[in-house]
């Protein structure tokens, strides 16, 4: 007899959006929700660089870009919270300004910053 394994159900971008709001900010991947932490100032700083260069891009040559928090629901079960997106101006139709993003940005952007414990060393 084999072991039993524990089953956990998966997570619906629509189950995410019936839980009641605790401040947090959550991606998932596969249905498997993850807390998403807040990010420090030079991650903040070099996301809005990096949003005012794509605004100031989309003025000159038309497209859409915009910032987190916003959700790209790639799926029902795969949510992410990209730092920066931007949709060419032949696709920026695509975006309804009311809603989650639902369709594949032409451009994400992710600003990586270091692991708390990496910090905690310096």
């Amino acid at each position: 007899m084999s072991a039993v394994k524990a089953i956990r159900p998966r997570i619906s971008y629509a189950d995410l959006e019936r839980t009641p709001e605790d401040g947090r900010r959550y991606e998932l991947y596969d249905g498997e929700a993850f807390v998403v932490p807040a990010p420090i100032l030079r991650h903040q700083i070099t996301q809005h660089r990096v949003t005012e260069m794509l605004l100031a891009y989309a003025r000159e040559h038309g497209g859409l870009a915009g910032d987190s928090p916003i959700d790209v629901v790639f799926s029902d079960y795969d949510v992410l919270q990209s730092d920066v997106v931007y949709f060419r101006r032949d696709r920026a139709h695509l975006v309804d300004l009311d809603r989650p993003i639902g369709d594949a940005p032409d451009l994400c952007v992710e600003v990586l910053s270091r692991a708390p414990l990496d910090r905690m060393r310096r």
